[in-house]
């Protein structure tokens, strides 16, 4: 099963089509903290 994040953004929306060995939880925290500078409790 391959996985997708999804990105909404004021310039648009952005989708990210990724392989079965990635993990999108992870991926989605790494951008989130990217973007927003928050800490993050490892889930």
């Amino acid at each position: 099963m391959n996985g997708e994040i999804e990105l909404w953004t004021r310039a648009g929306h952005i989708k990210i089509k990724v392989g079965k060995a990635v993990d999108v939880r992870a991926l989605d925290r790494l951008i989130t903290h990217a973007v927003l500078g928050a800490e993050l409790a490892v889930v």
